[in-house]
């Protein structure tokens, strides 16, 4: 599924297969794939998937089963759950990040000036 750029889009989305947000979209995010947020994106919901990459902006919380990937130039305010989160340098985040299986305890933070891989 694509939301192309300048589409606007409201209410509960549930998807199978991945998807990619250019557009604007409000209300929640629920997927058993992997959802990629475009760089021209403004996503204002809360986020379920397998795995999400960030490029745009995202108002609301991320939950992941595997990943989150917030890269250079995105923008989240939201708290972060997943076992495995990167947030490169030059991203803009504001919020809790929580490493953890999905019903596993926290893993302790790390914190430096270049992008890691931490796994729960």
């Amino acid at each position: 599924m694509i939301v192309a750029e300048g589409f606007e889009l409201g209410g509960r989305l549930a998807l199978t297969r991945p998807a990619i947000v250019n557009g604007r979209l409000h209300g929640a995010i629920q997927s058993t794939s992997s959802i990629v947020v475009g760089p021209t994106a403004v996503v204002d919901a809360e986020v379920r998937a397998r795995s999400v990459t960030v490029r745009g902006t995202v108002v609301g919380d991320i939950t992941a089963d595997d990943s989150i990937h917030v890269e250079r130039g995105a923008r989240v305010a939201g708290n972060l759950t997943a076992p495995e989160v990167v947030i490169d340098p030059g991203a803009d985040f504001e919020g809790a990040c929580r490493m953890a299986p999905p019903d596993g305890p926290a893993a302790p933070r790390a914190e430096s000036d270049a992008p890691r891989r931490l796994r729960a």
